[in-house]
Parts: structure tokens; C-alpha cells; sequence
């Protein structure tokens, strides 16, 4: 009896034994994971006292403000002959849109154009002068050459005017075109070239000229071209016009996509 008795107690007291180690081993383990989890929230804590949320500024959106400004004036530009082109862009490079707006009349192919830059909220309307009235650079080209005077800090394009006398004669005339200083169009003659075509031959017949009427050899015209601004940066840029009508008809949809078809390249 007493061994039997002895036998019960012996289970009792491995089973009290048994029970308490199992507590002490789960205090352990928690107090290890409360450890752990205030080390890491020190380091939270840390990471976030030093961490600063960047916000992008708040800019306006200088391109909308000044198609809404086109918008709000389009009786000043958008001509009622459909027959003229238009491009927004900016020729000068200053952040100011500009709207060219330019016309080809006739059979001799006279083109004729104007400029509208966004100037402090409306627009600034600029021609050329009567001196050019007859003979302008021809601006409504894919894409023309750019010359960049890193002294004068203007940009100037290399463009064409063609005028043509029937199918028999056409003149053409290479132009350096700016805004020039204080957005002020610049023009200067580079050389010009006479073409007249024989009916009976179907051979066509030059004549080269310099930017003062004088005469000279085609290797000199073709040399002239790489003489222009000695000392400029040399671009492309692309242009992408939109006809009369099409402009006409959903105005604001065509000058975000003339503006996106702007383009200025190294070259």
C-alpha cells in the first residue's frame, strides 16, 4: 500500500514539475518577443524621425494656362480661310508659346505669315515687316535646321521662301529666321538660286547668287551653307502643322498635338 502510494505521489509531483517548466519556457519565449518587437519599434521610430516625405511642389501648369489663353483669343489668329497652316511652338526657347499661322496664295506660291506668342496672360501679335512683304521664309516645314548663338542667346532657323513665275522660273531664297532680341523677327539673307526649266529640253538651268545679288560659282553657293554662324550649336527641329480646316473643327485637341510634334535635337 505505502509503495503504491508512494508511486501516485512521484506521478504528481513530475507532473507539477512538467507544468511549471512548460510555464517558465513560455515566459521566456514571450519575453523574447516583446524584446524583439521594442527593438523594433526603436528602429521604426528612429527610421521615421529621420525620414522626410518629399512632396513634388505644387507647379502650375504653365502649358495650360497658355493654350487657355490661345483659346480665349482665337479671333486674333484663327482666320477664316482655311487655306492657312498652324503650329504651336517655340521658336525662341523662353517658355513662351508661340502660334505661327502661314498661308501659301497662288500659283507663284507667295507664302505669308504671322506669330502670336503668349506674353504675361494674353497674346502678342508679330509680322514681318513691309520690307518682306513679297519674299518671307516659307516656315511651314516638317523640320529645319537650327543654329543656336550661345553669345547672342538666340536661336536661328534655316528656311526657304519659293516663288515661282508660271512653270518656267522659280526663285529661291535661303533665309537665317528669329525672334532675334526682345522677340523682335529677324531676318537675314544667306544666297538665293534662279531656276528656269526648258520645255524643249526638260532641262533645268541655275543661276546662283550670294545674300547681295551677286553672282556666283555653285561651289561657292553649296559652300555657303556650312559658313553659317561659325561658332553656334547646330540643331534639327520638327515642326507638325495643322490644316485650316482640321484646326477649325476641334482646335483644342489639334494644338496639344501640334505642340507634342515640337521638337529640338542636337544634331
Amino acid at each position: 500500500m505505502a509503495k503504491f502510494t508512494n508511486s501516485i505521489v512521484y506521478k504528481i509531483l513530475s507532473l507539477i514539475i512538467y507544468i511549471a517548466l512548460f510555464m517558465w519556457m513560455n515566459s521566456v519565449i514571450s519575453n523574447s518577443d516583446l524584446g524583439n518587437a521594442g527593438v523594433q519599434s526603436t528602429v521604426d521610430a528612429n527610421a521615421n524621425k529621420n525620414t522626410v516625405v518629399q512632396e513634388e511642389p505644387s507647379v502650375p501648369n504653365i502649358l495650360d494656362d497658355q493654350i487657355d489663353c490661345f483659346l480665349s483669343e482665337i479671333s486674333a489668329w484663327l482666320d477664316e480661310d482655311e487655306y492657312y497652316s498652324y503650329a504651336v511652338t517655340d521658336y525662341d526657347q523662353d517658355g513662351n508659346l508661340e502660334l505661327a499661322r502661314t498661308i501659301v496664295m497662288g500659283s507663284g506660291g507667295f507664302s505669308k505669315s504671322d506669330f502670336f506668342e503668349y506674353n504675361n496672360g494674353h497674346l502678342e501679335k508679330i509680322s514681318f515687316s513691309e520690307e518682306y512683304e513679297y519674299s518671307q521664309p516659307d516656315p511651314s516645314v516638317k523640320a529645319a535646321d537650327c543654329y543656336y548663338d550661345p553669345t547672342e542667346k538666340v536661336f536661328y532657323y534655316y528656311l526657304v521662301d519659293t516663288a515661282r513665275n508660271g512653270s518656267m522660273q522659280t526663285l529661291k531664297t535661303y533665309y537665317l529666321f528669329s525672334f532675334g532680341i526682345e522677340n523682335k523677327l529677324s531676318i537675314k539673307k544667306v544666297k538665293a538660286k534662279y531656276i528656269e526649266h526648258d520645255n524643249s529640253t526638260g532641262e533645268d538651268s541655275y543661276v546662283f547668287y550670294d545674300a547681295d545679288k551677286n553672282e556666283i560659282e555653285e561651289e561657292r553657293f553649296n559652300a555657303m551653307e556650312e559658313e553659317l554662324l561659325p561658332g553656334s550649336i547646330k540643331k534639327r527641329c520638327s515642326f507638325k502643322w495643322i490644316k485650316g480646316s482640321e484646326m477649325r473643327k476641334n482646335t483644342l485637341e489639334k494644338m496639344y498635338e501640334s505642340w507634342a510634334g515640337f521638337k529640338m535635337e542636337d544634331k
